[in-house]
């Protein structure tokens, strides 16, 4: 009898959920947590990045073009360049402690309202902040609730796939879905990733580019 009760309760729930649609103060609240994530989460990235901790110094190195800015890039995660390790490590600790902040955050929006996507909320944080959340660790706690929200509609299909694939190539599997690296799609078997692309509503590959 238990059991038929969750049962019933989980299908209500889930009834609920595809219908739950957020009301204007809703989005707007949403949309103000995401935006303080989006800002927490970039308070010492770039720092860490480009080796600088002068805003004025830092503000000219982000304007750099591309090919430059990524060189640099390397050779601050070298250590050849910026700021010495121990100042380094102390910043990448603040961050850190960050990330752990907006993840429960996140997690916390997502569970009272669902998967916060552009469409629903107006906010585009939720598609870069998942892309932090990408440890063998992440994966398997995440993985159950990003479906979920993926088969609510609430999570786009390619942001679930792209953060699906830089999982796997985290964990040194190749992609699945092939939507991580779009250029280059390198999958396992295109076959079985074209039937996994068409469960979740993504179009088929037309080539397996593993380079």
């Amino acid at each position: 009898m238990k059991r038929v009760i969750i049962s019933n309760l989980f299908i209500l729930f889930t009834a609920l959920s595809f219908g739950q649609k957020l009301t204007l103060a809703q989005k707007e609240s949403v949309h103000k947590i995401m935006t303080d994530i989006g800002k927490d989460d970039q308070k010492y990235r770039w720092q860490l990045m480009l080796g600088e901790l002068d805003s004025v110094k830092l503000d000219s190195l982000k304007k750099l073009p591309d090919q430059v800015k990524f060189a640099r890039i390397k050779k601050v995660m070298k250590n050849e360049l910026g700021f010495n390790k121990s100042t380094k490590d102390s910043i990448l600790h603040l961050q850190n402690e960050i990330d752990s902040l907006n993840n429960l955050k996140f997690l916390s929006v997502i569970n009272q309202y669902g998967y916060p996507s552009f469409k629903r909320t107006g906010s585009t944080v939720s598609s870069t902040l998942i892309l932090h959340l990408v440890s063998e660790t992440n994966f398997k706690l995440l993985e159950s609730l990003f479906k979920t929200e993926l088969y609510k509609k609430n999570m786009p299909a390619e942001e679930f796939a792209k953060w699906f694939d830089r999982c796997q190539i985290v964990m040194n599997k190749k992609q699945l879905y092939g939507e991580y690296d779009q250029q280059y799609p390198c999958v396992e078997n295109i076959k079985i990733s074209n039937t996994e692309r068409k469960k979740i509503g993504l179009k088929k590959l037309k080539n397996n580019d593993c380079r």
